[in-house]
């Protein structure tokens, strides 16, 4: 299990890193290519696309824990029912999503993009449609997750990511515009279901759908969790997806690049280390619902760890250097102010931080009260982007999305994921306590001393914030990790250095 577990989580990663450098290159290609405004055009239709993933009704994660269930307890016809039935609902509701893009992706672009743009229009149409032919096979990467084969997920991401960061640089580059960039962000999806297809099929040919077992009352049985994974999507959506939306149509194009481009990058940062997440899932559920509830335990309080250790560090380095690395990777008009970057960079760390306690709560299934949680985040989020938008502009995009947070999710998924372990405050003193002890003193010496290094040179930052994460992480590992824990780092790194 361990060995898998490591397989999926390096693989994983590959897949992350790959789209963090498609990230780190095409942004200033974009941005010097495109101009501010045409990419901000760009950034709002593929935002309108994620709403997309919202067909899927939140049957994936669904699938993958029932898949992962039925193979824990070797009923391979039930993996086979469940595979058949949620790829056929999908074609069905893809047929209706062509048909309605294809008749409303004009008025879409004119209300929120650019009212007199074709080429926004165009682009919109393409890619969505893409997007919606290539929903079916969302049913094969669930297999792949349920069969704890994350990693040939991953090497299929890896391999189309990189697809498409080389199609879209040359498009870029070429002079090319919004309408060539949809071809190829489609052409990649596409490309990567079809390739998830053969390989789930060439690991088990039992999963080649049929009409013969597709199944109503598995399809309801999918349903009725899946809806709270649903409004888990919609909440998420509107959470992060909407700012651009929100800003596109109140501020403009040029605004949702110098908000877009310094978030993308923190929100990409705390992908990172989410991307775990998808690797332990299946394990997770597994043990789960083997009344192993041991596992489970130890992997909150490990990843919790983690997550101090993670939030901390990328904090210190987006708050001392990230700014003149902002202007020096994407230039001056992708900062969107002061005020604006720093609450993005606490929306970073409060991702991060949550993102154990949600794992567990995705893993057993015991979402459907964080679920109302999100709704109600959502709201909220949506109701205080449009209300302060139009009295602090960027800045109140983003306090709205932190503000919603903060009252809802961002305390509740924490506790609910102790109740549904069974765990108490105490559980975590130790280790837990006193790395965040030591995040906290990090952090306020940092923001303290801001004064005497800011505004310096790109240089001088880089040094400073080498010095200052290095010696948080000396003092993190001293205090958070346990000596038998701190030998195996240190033997961990020995060997790689030697190898």
């Amino acid at each position: 299990m361990a060995s898998q577990i490591h397989r999926n989580i390096i693989l994983s990663y590959a897949n992350r890193v790959s789209a963090l450098i498609g990230v780190l290159v095409l942004v200033p290609l974009c941005t010097r290519f495109l101009g501010p405004r045409l990419y901000g055009e760009w950034i709002v239709i593929t935002s309108i696309v994620t709403y997309l993933a919202l067909a899927g009704l939140g049957i994936d994660q669904t699938l993958t824990n029932r898949i992962a269930e039925a193979r824990t307890a070797n009923r391979q016809r039930e993996v086979s029912i469940l595979i058949s039935t949620a790829f056929f609902a999908y074609i069905a509701i893809a047929i209706l999503l062509v048909m309605g893009m294809a008749a409303f992706s004009g008025r879409i672009a004119r209300a929120l993009i650019s009212r007199g743009s074709v080429e926004s229009s165009g682009a919109l149409c393409i890619i969505a449609v893409m997007y919606i032919v290539a929903l079916p096979g969302n049913a094969f990467i669930a297999a792949l997750r349920g069969f704890e084969r994350v990693d040939s997920e991953q090497n299929i991401g890896v391999w189309t990511t990189w697809f498409r960061n080389f199609g879209v640089a040359g498009a870029v580059v070429s002079g090319l515009k919004l309408m060539s960039l949809a071809v190829v962000y489609g052409s990649a999806i596409v490309s990567r279901n079809v390739a998830t297809y053969c390989c789930t099929v060439r690991k088990c040919r039992e999963v080649r759908p049929s009409i013969r077992m597709f199944s109503f009352r598995t399809l309801r049985n999918l349903i009725v969790p899946s809806l709270a994974f649903f409004v888990l999507q919609i909440s998420g959506m509107i959470g992060f997806g909407v700012d651009n939306l929100v800003i596109g149509y109140s501020l403009g194009p040029e605004d949702v690049t110098r908000y877009a481009v310094p978030f993308s990058v923190m929100i990409t940062a705390a992908s990172l280390f989410g991307t775990a997440s998808t690797a332990v899932n299946p394990t997770l559920t597994s043990s789960y619902v083997g009344s192993k509830t041991e596992f489970p335990r130890r992997a909150l309080i490990a990843m919790l760890r983690i997550a101090l250790f993670y939030a901390t560090a990328g904090f210190l380095v987006f708050w001392i250097a990230g700014v003149q690395l902002l202007h020096f990777w994407a230039g001056p008009d992708a900062y969107p102010g002061a005020v604006t970057y720093r609450t993005q960079l606490a929306l970073f760390a409060i991702q991060v931080l949550i993102e154990p306690a949600w794992l567990i709560l995705v893993a057993t299934t015991r979402h459907y009260g964080a679920a109302g949680m999100h709704t109600l985040e959502s709201v909220l989020n949506l109701v205080l982007s449009l209300w302060w938008v139009r009295h602090w502009g960027l800045a109140g995009v983003v306090a709205g999305t932190v503000v919603a947070r903060m009252l809802t999710s961002g305390w509740y998924i924490p506790m609910a994921a102790m109740w549904t372990l069974d765990m108490r405050l105490h559980d975590f003193n130790g280790t837990v306590a006193r790395g965040a002890a030591v995040a906290a003193v990090a952090i306020f010496c940092t923001v303290g001393t801001s004064r005497f290094y800011d505004g310096a040179p790109l240089s001088t930052a880089l040094f400073i914030t080498t010095g200052v994460v290095t010696l948080f992480a000396g003092a993190f590992a001293a205090v958070s990790l346990t000596q038998r824990e701190r030998q195996a780092v240190v033997s961990h790194f020995l060997r790689s250095v030697t190898a």
